[in-house]
């Protein structure tokens, strides 16, 4: 998804003196140079290798931060997704490291009219909608737009797991979604954090077998500072339709929230909201500050 071709003369004011080749705004650029840092220091500590032994040699992407993100006063909103996926590689590896990181931003801009950032739940507009729709319970609806794109432009939305898994450097089929594997997102930690303290959210909306392994590594004592934390089932599938603890209404025809206008989403990440809305006593079922959907 990170083309490289002839859109990127329609970019306007680039941030060429980053090495980027798309104009990234404020917090973007703050995320870039600490990324940036931290990747130089791993490089020193590992022969110059830019990624752990098991995933592609790409660098992680910072985060898609909208230029109204935490404006208006809004609560700043990060939405982590799962661990990257690069379902084609040869066109990122081998991109100068500073272009690698910003291909989200590039997604976006390639999109036109589209909501593409480079995370699938985020692209198809389910794990958008579903957040969304949290947002909402949360009770600020009229703080936050109610079409993707727009929306995008208002949070802040990343994969916690920064790293591709690459397929041949096992010799069994691996699955490439490693949210239960707290050792490798303990590998990652310096890049997660770097998330937290420049967005500072105030809401933040992840799966919670993520959260689980986030605090086996040293980021628990962060993950406590963010004063709501929104634990979801991955919007996937497999995962809302599940044999055990699935998340599909009673009324699978229940009428969604209206607003949404012709917002597209999967048919699983309706469900889901349509669950939520059966079991809206789980919003007020807090505990730490977390509230687990």
């Amino acid at each position: 998804q990170a083309n490289e071709g002839h859109h990127h003369t329609q970019h306007k004011k680039k941030t060429e003196d980053m090495g980027v080749d798309v104009e990234l705004n404020q917090l973007e650029k703050d995320l870039l140079r600490r990324y940036q840092e931290i990747e130089q220091a791993y490089r020193a500590e590992n022969k110059q290798a830019v990624a752990p032994w098991w995933a592609y040699p790409v660098p992680p992407p910072i985060p898609f931060v909208g230029s109204a993100f935490g404006e208006s006063g809004r609560p700043k909103v990060l939405v982590y997704a799962s661990a990257e996926n690069l379902s084609n590689p040869g066109q990122v590896v081998g991109l100068r490291n500073a272009a690698a990181m910003c291909r989200s931003r590039r997604a976006w801009l390639d999109g036109g009219k589209q909501h593409d950032v480079h995370i699938e739940p985020i692209n198809n507009g389910g794990l958008l909608k579903v957040a969304r729709h949290i947002i909402e319970e949360l009770g600020y609806r009229d703080q936050f737009s109610c079409t993707p794109r727009s929306f995008l432009e208002e949070i802040a939305v990343a994969n916690p797991g920064k790293f591709c898994i690459d397929p041949s450097k096992f010799e069994k089929k691996v699955n490439l979604d490693y949210a239960r594997d707290w050792k490798k997102f303990k590998e990652q930690t310096a890049y997660i954090r770097a998330d937290l303290k420049r967005l500072s959210p105030r809401v933040l909306i992840l799966p919670a077998t993520i959260h689980r392994s986030l605090c086996r590594t040293d980021l628990k004592p962060e993950l406590d500072l963010v004063p709501k934390v929104v634990l979801i089932n991955q919007v996937q599938q497999r995962a809302i339709f599940r044999k055990h603890g699935n998340r599909v209404p009673k009324d699978n025809a229940a009428t969604l929230p209206s607003g949404y206008g012709d917002w597209k989403a999967p048919p699983y990440a309706n469900s889901y909201i349509r669950w939520m809305m059966e079991n809206r006593n789980e919003f007020n079922r807090k505990e730490n500050g977390q509230v687990t959907l």
